[in-house]
């Protein structure tokens, strides 16, 4: 194809009826056409990048993708909170029962994230979503993090709001249920989580084994089977250990439905282990 330099572009169109019509161009590419954009690989859930385990970062533009899947519905069960119906790509792993993913979405256009446990847009298959980029915050970073409390292959969709496209920078970590890594990435000392009773009907207590080189402050959190926080508490040293207890309630302090949920100990050196538990009624 010849260069465009000075020549012009025409557009035709023809108004049915009396009452006016407007119209725009919008997105027009110029400049070398071979450096456009191409559909990327992972367009469609079947073509998916895997996420490896631990840390990574990809960079991605959606602007030739297709809109395959849009994870709202205008109801109160809607896992998303806006109408996600730009071109998506989309990212899979398969995760065991306690695994965690954070995720960080960075983009200058609406774009968001949402994890679907399958590949379609039924109600009960987004599993969590994050909040869309606001564009007017150059700051702003979408986040999402989830406990699983179901083991499967779990796929990740990047979009965007109406239409909305563009260049993306996705990190994040991915890790089991069980992680003691130093910052250099070489194995620690592993830690476990006790929970004790399992399964419970009252109150439940949490204790962590600590190392001889020390975990520092640290948190406890319980998520629901949908990955949500229902509860969180510090964790104090006792005896070698470092315990904490839970009644069954929520921070609100209702107490929480029978079911199965993903208890997780966090510390300040970044050491991480979550456990399981099934409480009943």
């Amino acid at each position: 194809m010849s260069s465009w330099l000075g020549d012009s572009v025409q557009v035709a169109f023809r108004v049915v009826g009396t009452n006016g019509a407007d119209f725009a161009v919008d997105d027009i590419l110029t400049g070398d056409l071979a450096a456009f954009p191409v559909v990327p690989s992972n367009d469609a859930c079947v073509s998916a990048d895997p996420l490896p385990a631990g840390g990574f970062v990809f960079l991605g533009n959606t602007c030739s993708a297709t809109n395959n899947l849009n994870p709202y519905h205008a109801n109160s069960f809607s896992c998303a909170s806006d109408d996600l119906s730009g071109g998506d790509v989309f990212y899979s792993l398969t995760a065991a029962v306690g695994d965690t993913l954070d995720l960080n979405l960075a983009g200058d256009w609406q774009a968001g994230l949402y994890l679907m446990s399958v590949c379609d847009t039924a109600v009960t298959s987004c599993v969590a979503a994050s909040k869309v980029l606001e564009v007017s915050d150059t700051s702003s970073v979408a986040t999402l993090h989830h406990v699983f409390a179901t083991p499967g292959t779990y796929y990740l969709g990047v979009d965007g709001i109406g239409g909305e496209c563009g260049e993306f920078r996705l990190t994040g970590s991915y890790r089991g249920s069980v992680t003691a890594v130093t910052e250099g990435g070489s194995p620690s000392a592993v830690i476990t989580l006790s929970v004790s009773p399992n399964p419970a009907r009252a109150v439940v207590t949490f204790s962590c084994e600590v190392p001889s080189s020390g975990l520092g402050p640290g948190t406890v959190t319980i998520f629901d089977a949908a990955g949500r926080r229902i509860w969180w508490n510090n964790l104090s040293a006792s005896g070698g250990r470092l315990v904490s207890a839970w009644d069954g309630r929520s921070r609100h302090g209702g107490r929480v439905p029978s079911g199965t949920y993903i208890v997780r100990a966090q510390f300040s050196n970044g050491m991480v282990a979550d456990s399981r538990m099934v409480l009943l009624d």
